[in-house]
């Protein structure tokens, strides 16, 4: 479905991540929430999948989540960190 744009590094493991663009050297730190959803969106899991991971280790809405999830995905778009693979 999505994979992490050409100029983009994602470096992460369970705690943490950092997405670093290659052209001009900014950074952004992901908590852990973000991490699961980023990781989940390039490793092709569905978004019902991403939504039961979080909700099966954080107590969170599965509305919430859900939200939360389509959110932060058009936000990766928008600022060009994935996109969709071909």
């Amino acid at each position: 479905m999505y994979k992490l744009a050409s100029e983009q590094e994602f470096e992460y493991d369970r705690e943490s991540a950092v997405i670093i663009d290659l052209n001009n050297g900014e950074f952004f730190e992901l908590n852990e929430v973000a991490n699961i959803i980023l990781s989940g969106l390039i490793e092709n899991k569905s978004i019902i999948e991403i939504q039961n991971e979080i909700t099966a280790e954080y107590d969170i809405p599965e509305d919430t989540v859900l939200n939360d999830i389509k959110s932060f995905e058009s936000q990766m778009i928008k600022k060009g960190v994935i996109v969709v693979q071909s």
